[in-house]
């Protein structure tokens, strides 16, 4: 085990493409395993070649729905930014030696904040959309400073308290849609207020007429950003204070 450490730590420092294609490769084992387990006829039947012949088309349907058609792609920019976003933030503060568990929480918080200044202002969205992405950093950063304070002065480890937090946020986010402050007038079920259009992020495919469908914007490109940057952060330079810096949450429109 040791020496396979040894080995993914090397691709990691020398050859950053191999490793991600071993993640990917791995990723598609474990999911192949996982869709023969899903099978139960054909366990029952002990049949599991005809199990294993499911597996391609079940990869290929993961493709062609992510990838096939132009409103396939704009739905999997839409949904896997928020992924990239954490997944940036959680690596921040793992440089830190750090576990944040509590990405979810943490964009929870800094999604009601933007929410909270987009439906709050009008006016220019040069103006707006700044303000919308400062307010989500703030919100987001410190609901994970909770974990970082916790941590600092009780010792208390965070990936307990970051996993407790996850559920706090999301039962804060509902209590809150219903109260006047957020939910939108006239309803009874838990939906916030519309933001101003001027505050909106332009869409990526905004250049085609009548596809109003294609609700991709340019929060993807914010989010994949960091992504480029291969530099390695210095961990010794990031303290308790390496969660909160993790958090920018674009949730807006």
């Amino acid at each position: 085990m040791k020496r396979i450490v040894a080995l993914l730590e090397r691709l990691a420092k020398t050859n950053g493409v191999v490793l991600t294609l071993l993640a990917i490769a791995s990723a598609m084992v474990v999911g192949a395993f996982i869709i023969v387990l899903s099978d139960i006829e054909a366990l029952k039947r002990g049949d599991i070649l005809s199990s294993l012949g499911t597996v391609p088309s079940a990869y290929w349907s993961v493709v062609t729905g992510s990838f096939g058609s132009l409103r396939a792609i704009s739905n999997t920019i839409n949904s896997s930014t928020p992924l990239i976003l954490c997944g940036v933030s959680v690596a921040i503060a793992f440089k830190a030696g750090l576990f944040n568990i509590g990405a979810t929480g943490q964009m929870l918080a800094g999604g009601m904040t933007s929410l909270l200044v987009g439906f709050s202002m009008s006016g220019p969205g040069i103006l707006q959309v700044p303000l919308a992405v400062l307010a989500g950093a703030v919100g987001g950063a410190a609901y994970a400073g909770i974990a970082g304070v916790l941590k600092a002065r009780t010792g208390a480890h965070e990936v307990i308290t970051t996993i407790m937090l996850n559920s706090i946020a999301a039962f804060l986010v509902l209590w809150l849609l219903k109260t006047d402050l957020f939910q939108r007038p006239d309803r009874t079920d838990p939906i916030s207020k519309l933001v101003d259009p001027a505050g909106h992020l332009p869409r990526l495919f905004g250049f085609l007429d009548g596809r109003a469908d294609l609700v991709a914007h340019v929060g993807f490109t914010l989010a994949a950003a960091p992504c480029l940057d291969s530099a390695d952060a210095a961990p010794n330079r990031l303290d308790h204070a390496a969660a909160p810096a993790g958090q920018l949450r674009l949730r807006i429109g």
